[in-house]
């Protein structure tokens, strides 16, 4: 039997069962970024006795995106404390924020319950692709991180229908929205194994080995068991290696047991005293990102998927999903924009069905280049049509060419670049740069989403063509940048940024 293109095996299932709990932890992202779309128009109508209307409506909009690089700044800390405790935090938080918003009687209590909303997004953005990478074989990680894009999907696609079917009541919408995130935070403290490899960096050496027996299914180890865990092994060895070497760590400086040799994994027998003076603990943590960040392995994938973020955000897909009834009417549809919302969330989850399909087919650069063409061609025609033909009687036109533009986008841009935090930054250092990444990420969005009234007001033809001439930068530099990672694991992905063969 084929599943995604590889054989099922009992190691195969139990991966995609643990990898879709990490990854449906997004799925409350998803329904905190698609939440201004459906409740903006019933609170600018004060029916229901809060009234959000002008500067209050966009930060209502923009608020979760900014507060996400505080989110991602916490989640430096709770990473540390496992991959597990940090997506539980996450969803956690997301429940409150939903309960904060539900009871709101002001607009102050609506922007905090959405300023939580948007650090739950950030405390989950890391640790979830980070743990579905980490847990996953060279075979299928492309899918399973493939499944972060999945369920947020679903979490847009979800809060849209249930702004459809409470008829618009943003209240309720909100309670509804509430219970995913509960029982996720349950079943992740209950069900969720820790990963092996931040583990095995803890040097919690039979922890690590009893964490991936039980993430593959097993009751005992097998031969490909056992060579899966070397390999762990030797990477994390390496790993603490270059650690020593660059005078880089996470923590405390450990010195290895000599009498560790026979488990590969050096374990802290006394620690360093490095000075308890906070003015050396910052100095020396400077030092440490300055030569972190001179590490080819290091330099190479932060920018590279920095600016995959950067015309992520700034070709205009996220826009859409946080205006899409503003932005359904602006741009000559004449349907009803409530209806139009509903089939772009389901066209954002078959396209992100999609990708998880042909995740293991195509790989990473060709589902980019096909969703960036798209997104190009589709927002050229929408510009051209709303330039010269607008008032013709081809009213269709540039309904077709929102949702091309949305499954294009979703289809790649949308979620390839959350998923190859994981796939791109070494282990010993995806707890910093993750976060940082995630934090360029949210400023990039507010940006987008606090200047579109501002664009659309001024120019709303010339802003279709800002964000197709982004799409076609976007897609030339993926054609020139963007690596391959299919297929691949994380010790190969590492040594081609090295330079070695």
């Amino acid at each position: 039997m084929k599943l995604f293109g590889v054989s099922v095996s009992r190691e195969l299932v139990y991966q995609l069962l643990y990898g879709t709990l990490g990854a449906i932890s997004l799925i409350g992202s998803g329904m905190t970024m698609g939440y201004s779309a459906v409740a903006l128009p019933s609170l600018a109508n004060g029916t229901s006795g809060v009234y959000v209307v002008d500067d209050s409506a966009t930060w209502f909009a923009s608020l979760p995106i900014i507060a996400t690089p505080l989110g991602s700044v916490i989640s430096l800390i709770t990473m540390k404390a496992g991959r597990r405790v940090a997506i539980a935090s996450s969803t956690s938080v997301c429940t409150i924020s939903w309960i904060t918003i539900a009871c709101s009687y002001d607009v102050p209590q609506l922007l905090f319950g959405r300023i939580l909303g948007g650090v739950a997004i950030g405390l989950v953005s890391t640790p979830s692709a980070v743990y579905v990478a980490e847990i996953s074989s060279p075979n299928i990680t492309t899918v399973l991180t493939a499944l972060t894009a999945l369920t947020m999907a679903m979490g847009v696609s979800i809060v849209y229908f249930l702004g459809y079917v409470t008829q618009r009541d943003w209240r309720m919408t909100a309670i509804l929205s509430s219970i995913a995130p509960f029982f996720l935070t349950a079943a992740i403290i209950i069900s969720l194994p820790e990963s092996p490899r931040w583990l095995l960096s803890r040097k919690r050496h039979e922890d690590a080995r009893k964490a991936l027996l039980r993430l593959r299914g097993l009751k005992q180890e097998t031969e490909s068991f056992k060579e899966e865990f070397a390999d762990m092994i030797s990477n994390s060895l390496k790993n603490y290696e270059a650690e020593t070497s660059t005078g880089i760590g996470q923590g405390p400086t450990f010195v290895p047991d000599p009498g560790a040799s026979q488990t590969g994994i050096p374990t802290p027998s006394r620690i360093k005293d490095s000075g308890t003076s906070i003015v050396n603990i910052v100095w020396k943590k400077s030092r440490d990102i300055l030569r972190i960040i001179k590490i080819p392995e290091v330099w190479k994938p932060f920018i590279i998927l920095n600016m995959f973020f950067f015309f992520q955000q700034f070709c205009g897909i996220y826009v859409l999903i946080a205006y899409s009834v503003d932005l359904i009417s602006n741009t000559g549809i004449t349907q009803d924009p409530y209806v139009i919302t509903v089939f772009i969330g389901l066209i954002q989850l078959v396209a992100s069905i999609t990708l998880v399909s042909s995740s293991t087919r195509i790989g990473r650069r060709s589902i980019a280049m096909i969703s960036g063409v798209g997104m190009s061609v589709s927002l050229a025609v929408l510009g051209v049509y709303n330039q010269f033909f607008r008032n013709d009687a081809i009213s269709g036109l540039p309904l077709a060419c929102i949702l091309f533009f949305i499954a294009a986008g979703s289809f790649g841009f949308a979620s390839l670049p959350w998923a190859m935090i994981g796939e791109l930054y070494p282990t010993r250092y995806v707890s910093i740069l993750g976060p940082i990444t995630t934090c360029f990420a949210g400023f990039y969005q507010f940006a987008t989403v606090q200047l579109y009234p501002t664009f659309i007001q001024y120019d709303a033809i010339g802003t279709i063509y800002f964000y197709c001439a982004i799409s076609v930068a976007a897609t030339i530099f993926v054609v020139f940048t963007l690596p391959e990672t299919m297929g691949k694991s994380k010790t190969e992905i590492e040594a081609r940024f090295k330079g070695i063969s």
